[in-house]
């Protein structure tokens, strides 16, 4: 089936133009309905977001994305496909929560692969500091979620660690594994070709 690309633009815009999004955002008005928000941070080319929104049509999906690039790449794709629960925001992913989602509005963060920056002069940079583990436990609903994977095994352990130390998270699941009964990133068909093992965590917020 075929989708009129042009009438889906003229229905809503993926990408949120955040000069003109209210602080904190209203999810209501900017999806036009009330239905449960996921968000992603690094949407990449977007494979992850179109294969749940299309699983899950009653599910509104969020992408935070910083590169302009993949931006613009994972918003052309989500277009081709006619999803209308996703929504694109291109900006720091801190700075996304801090100032526009609202306190426990989340129904579920997923952050796969995020970059590892393997030098030590870049640590700092790295998203999973413990300040992240505060702005998730303040923006997820009770019962919420936060699922990560990643293929490195140091920053897999700093990841535990900042969640593990924030109180309002209890840790359900940890695991090396090959397969996930998610849709798969860009990133985890590349790393699961090249035999790589993948990490994965789950955490619910009380």
């Amino acid at each position: 089936m075929r989708h009129d690309n042009t009438a889906l633009r003229q229905c809503f815009d993926v990408e949120i133009y955040l000069p003109a999004l209210a602080a904190p955002a209203s999810w209501t008005a900017l999806f036009g309905n009330r239905n449960p928000v996921e968000l992603e941070i690094g949407t990449g080319r977007g494979r992850f977001l179109i294969d749940a929104a299309g699983k899950y049509p009653d599910v509104n999906f969020l992408g935070v994305e910083v590169s302009l690039k993949w931006m613009r790449v994972a918003k052309g794709r989500i277009e081709e496909a006619g999803l209308t629960n996703i929504r694109l925001a291109r900006t720091e992913a801190a700075h996304f929560f801090d100032r526009y989602v609202p306190s426990g509005s989340l129904r579920a963060v997923h952050c796969y692969f995020p970059d590892p920056w393997p030098k030590r002069r870049h640590a700092k940079r790295r998203l999973f500091r413990w300040e992240m583990g505060n702005r998730f436990a303040r923006c997820l609903a009770p019962g919420g979620r936060i699922l990560v994977a990643t293929d490195q095994d140091d920053y897999f352990n700093q990841i535990l660690g900042v969640l593990d130390e924030e109180t309002a998270f209890r840790r359900l699941f940890t695991g090396t594994v090959s397969i996930s009964t998610l849709p798969r990133t860009h990133f985890e068909e590349k790393y699961l070709a090249e035999g790589r093992s993948i990490h994965r965590a789950e955490f619910h917020r009380a």
